[in-house]
């Protein structure tokens, strides 16, 4: 027998790379990215804001991922002749582009 598991575990709000990127430059005292982006003095600064930047989206696309994961249990009999279940995740469904930040 196959089941079949989501989680949706709780559905985060929408977030888009311009959202993050402005409550990133809000955290560090700014209005928003552009004032942040347009004070930075050289390209190793920059470099560092982005490379934060990149990180949070993938965190919050891997949390997508994670609310959006699909599960599905296979039950089988061993040759001890007890049923046993055997749990996988369907890559598509953490995979999927709805999970990226854009």
């Amino acid at each position: 027998m196959i089941y079949v598991v989501q989680t949706n575990a709780k559905k985060n709000k929408a977030m888009n790379l311009k959202t993050l990127k402005n409550q990133y430059a809000q955290v560090r005292g700014y209005d928003d990215w552009d004032e942040l982006a347009n004070s930075v003095q050289d390209d190793l600064e920059y470099d560092e804001h982005w490379t934060e930047i990149c990180i949070r989206a993938q965190k919050k696309a891997l949390e997508k991922a994670a609310e959006n994961v699909k599960m599905f249990a296979t039950d089988f009999n061993c040759d001890c002749g007890q049923t046993h279940t055997d749990w996988n995740v369907n890559k598509e469904s953490i995979t999927n582009a709805e999970n990226l930040i854009r």
